[in-house]
């Protein structure tokens, strides 16, 4: 009983950093109606910029400051240069383009840093948590209670400030939006800029947990089942599915097969959405003709 627990445990703390990816994926698309496959070169990308950061001599918490504002660049820097000139365009051009992306990125990855194993020096903090018999790296808890404080914070400045107001107006109406004098262009580059955040963020704690590769790419994919279980717009909707995902890829990986570990969350995604096709707290569109 003590395994299960705390296997349950470090796939809800897995489900965390999910989530947050997740919630950069579903603010972009919302603002700009394009689904960023290039998620998981991304996050591959702002954890070698932290790794790369982290091994200088400047203290760690600047360091990360750093890694996360690098990373706001970048996704200002794509939506900008590259995706800018696509706004008035059909979507599918736009989502043809974030493909590009992915090889644009992965090719950066491998030029500036290799192909081989990179680890992360040691700057969270140390030893087990106990809770009864259930024994929970502490690492592993702090990635948790910091991803969630951000996704929470990302939650609330998109449904409660004049930005979040900005982003929520270009997201439901773009006709609206520039009849009221907000700028597409630059609430586009806030929502990439936001989405090069957490993808930093996101590299950060998935790799401490193990280290940084190229192959890490597909675990940064997994926010996209997390985005379609909760619901293609749903910010709560991702933190509820990440978690989710997080406790599922867990306790197959334990108790069936680490193999089959990496396909169940689209099993679940396939079987929920075959019930709700909105997900789970996504709401039903419906279209007068």
């Amino acid at each position: 009983m003590e395994e299960l627990f705390t296997c349950l445990a470090i796939g809800i703390f897995s489900g965390g950093i999910y989530s947050l990816i997740a919630l950069g994926l579903v603010i972009i698309f919302k603002t700009t109606k394009i689904l960023n496959f290039a998620v998981g070169e991304l996050v591959v990308m702002g954890g070698l910029i932290a790794i790369s950061l982290l091994n200088t001599d400047l203290p760690y918490w600047i360091a990360i400051i750093l890694s996360v504002a690098i990373g706001g660049a970048i996704g200002f820097f794509l939506q900008k240069v590259i995706l800018s000139s696509f706004i008035k365009r059909p979507t599918l051009d736009a989502l043809i383009v974030t493909c590009f992306i992915i090889y644009l990125v992965e090719g950066v990855n491998k030029c500036g840093w290799g192909a081989r194993l990179r680890f992360f020096p040691e700057f969270l903090p140390q030893g087990q948590l106990n809770i009864g018999d259930i024994f929970i790296s502490t690492d592993i808890m702090w990635s948790f209670v910091i991803a969630m404080g951000l996704s929470f914070i990302l939650i609330f400045i998109f449904q409660y400030t004049k930005l979040g107001l900005g982003l929520r107006v270009v997201a439901n109406d773009n006709v609206l939006a520039r009849s009221k004098g907000v700028p597409l262009s630059s609430t586009h580059s806030i929502a990439w800029i936001l989405g090069g955040v957490v993808a930093v963020v996101g590299g950060i704690f998935l790799g401490y947990r193990s280290a940084i590769d190229p192959t890490m790419s597909t675990i940064g994919l997994k926010a996209i089942p997390v985005v379609f279980l909760g619901g293609l717009e749903s910010l709560p909707g991702a933190v509820v599915a990440g978690i989710i995902i997080g406790l599922v890829e867990n306790v197959v990986g334990t108790y069936i097969s680490s193999s089959w570990a990496g396909i169940a969350p689209f099993l679940v995604l396939v079987m929920i959405l075959l019930i709700r096709p909105q997900g789970l707290l996504g709401q039903k569109m419906v279209e007068r003709v």
